[in-house]
């Protein structure tokens, strides 16, 4: 069990952080202001969604896509390759560790979403302003001043996902 609760989280937060930290840059960054507030607003009322539900959602709607579409892609994929095709040998089943971490990051992305979007939005407009007025551009902005000075809460943020994952065991259960 621990073995499993291990593995799950960390495809969670392999799955989960990426996206997450991408949609808090949109958001904070490049979103307009008249779609930040609803899609925000959105997130935070996904974080509310029970664990349970979750389990349910998996159980019914993602575990029989991932049984007939993504699970054979991967074994067709994967099987040529050495060491990696022991990963999907036998029949796809569609109740494994890859489903079970597929929930668990669409669980933790609104936790760190939420977190890494209030650690961006923290990030001084001075340090912006500066470095747009010596011409630099956006993305340059965000890479070289931005994603620096938010690098711990934003670690931070994957971390408390993490523990999420961790801690909720009945979505995996389900």
């Amino acid at each position: 069990f621990i073995f499993g609760t291990l593995i799950t989280s960390l495809i969670g937060l392999l799955i989960g952080a990426p996206i997450a930290i991408g949609a808090a840059l949109f958001l904070s960054e490049y979103a307009p202001p008249w779609l930040r507030e609803p899609l925000a607003f959105l997130i935070e009322l996904l974080a509310a969604i029970p664990s349970i539900i979750y389990g349910l959602w998996g159980f019914f709607v993602l575990a029989p896509f991932m049984r007939g579409t993504f699970e054979i892609f991967l074994k067709d994929a994967l099987t040529p390759v050495p060491f990696v095709n022991a990963l999907v040998e036998g029949p796809p089943i569609g109740r494994d560790l890859l489903v079970g971490g597929i929930i668990l990051a669409i669980m933790i992305l609104p936790t760190i979403l939420s977190i890494s979007r209030a650690v961006l939005h923290a990030v001084p407009d001075s340090l912006r302003e500066g470095m747009l007025a010596l011409g630099a551009l956006r993305w340059e902005v965000v890479r070289e001043v931005v994603l620096p000075n938010a690098r711990a809460g934003i670690f931070a943020g994957a971390l408390l996902g993490l523990a999420r994952a961790l801690g909720e065991t009945m979505a995996v259960t389900m």
